[in-house]
Formats: C-alpha cells, sequence, structure tokens
C-alpha cells in the first residue's frame, strides 16, 4: 500500500500532474520515495544476507546433532543385542554344565566300578569269595564268606587301606555250617564303603 501511495505521488509529480510545483519540492518528493522505498528493500535484503550467513551454521548443528542421536540409538541397539547375546551364551553354558556333570558323574561311577573290580581282582585271598557287590552312587555294599577267619581279616584291611574307598567298616558277620559235611562251616560278613571324592583313576 506504501509503495503504491508512493509510487502514485512519483508518477502525479513526474508526468505534470504535479506540474507547478517548485523544483525543490519535486525534488524532495523523489528523494522521500527514493528513501521510503530503499527502507522497504533494505528489511528483505537484510533477512536474506542473516539467513544466508546463518542458516548454513544452524543445519551443521542440527545435523551434528542428528548424527549423535543415530550413533546413540545403534548404540543402544548393539548394546540391547549384545545383552540377549549373553543372556543366550549364559543358559548355552549352563545347559552344557549341567551335561558335563552328568557325564562326569556317569564316567566316575564307571571308572569306580572298573578301578574297585581290579582291585577286588589283585587283592581278594584266594579262601574268601565274594556273593554280592550293590553299587548305589558312591556307596558300596558287599556281601562275602570265607572259612580262613584270618583272611576275611587280612581282606578287610586291605579295603580300608586302598585309596578308592574310605570308610570300610564290618557290618555284621555269622557262621553258617555246612549241613551236607558236618564240621566244616564258613564266615558270611558284610561291609560297606564310599567311594573316596577327588581320587585320581587311571
Amino acid at each position: 500500500m506504501i509503495k503504491i501511495n508512493l509510487l502514485k505521488t512519483f508518477l502525479a509529480a513526474d508526468t505534470g500532474e504535479g506540474f507547478g510545483l517548485p523544483e525543490d519540492e519535486k525534488n524532495q518528493i523523489i528523494i522521500d520515495f527514493t528513501k521510503r522505498m530503499v527502507l522497504v528493500l533494505i528489511a528483505p535484503l537484510a533477512l536474506y544476507f542473516y539467513e544466508s550467513s546463518h542458516l548454513p551454521v544452524l543445519q551443521e548443528e542440527i545435523n551434528q546433532l542428528n548424527a549423535k542421536i543415530a550413533d546413540l540409538r545403534q548404540f543402544n541397539e548393539k548394546k540391547k543385542s549384545l545383552t540377549e547375546e549373553i543372556k543366550r551364551y549364559e543358559q548355552d553354558q549352563a545347559k552344557l554344565n549341567g551335561q558335563m556333570s552328568f557325564m562326569r558323574t556317569i564316567s566316575n561311577e564307571k571308572v569306580n566300578e572298573l578301578n574297585l573290580f581290579l582291585f577286588l581282582q589283585e587283592n581278594t585271598p584266594e579262601s574268601v569269595w565274594i556273593n554280592k557287590l550293590e553299587l548305589q552312587g558312591s556307596n558300596l555294599t558287599m556281601n562275602a564268606e570265607s572259612d580262613v577267619a584270618t583272611d576275611i581279616n587280612k581282606f578287610i584291611d586291605r579295603l580300608a587301606t586302598t585309596p578308592l574307598l574310605t570308610a570300610v567298616s564290618p557290618t555284621n558277620q555269622e557262621t553258617k555250617f555246612d549241613t551236607i559235611t558236618p564240621g566244616v562251616s564258613t564266615i558270611v560278613f558284610n561291609v560297606k564303603a564310599s567311594f573316596a571324592s577327588g581320587v585320581s583313576h587311571q
């Protein structure tokens, strides 16, 4: 609106509508019009130059902030993924440990049985014969008999001194008479023991 009014005034003065005005007034009108036009143009030009000088800086700061936000999000995603991976690893490790523990238990029991049989084969006196062996976990129960009392004591002493067994103790002992041959008798005895833990098996 200001432009139009000023322009009309200027045109009126320039086309002669303002004919008859002194030259000084005409010049003053032109000068005033020019000043107002300059003021009208200065504001958008100043805004343009301000935006052109500051907008790239602001845009760069925004880009940097966006990059940092993206890095933080990526870090959080990686951390979340790493946490889940560690959890799965721990679960798998627990399963493997359970399986290994079970296998070791089975293996140790078999090794204990083998070592016990080898020991009995080498250390059982000829007069002693074993009727029954029971293995329950690490516990051993044995039933045997002999017609020589000293060999029974010798056999029990050997059981007590082997590193394979611990807590060896005879539980009961009785004499059994032969009904076919009078005067002949055997001594039946029981022994309890446990397999020693931490024994090195070969």
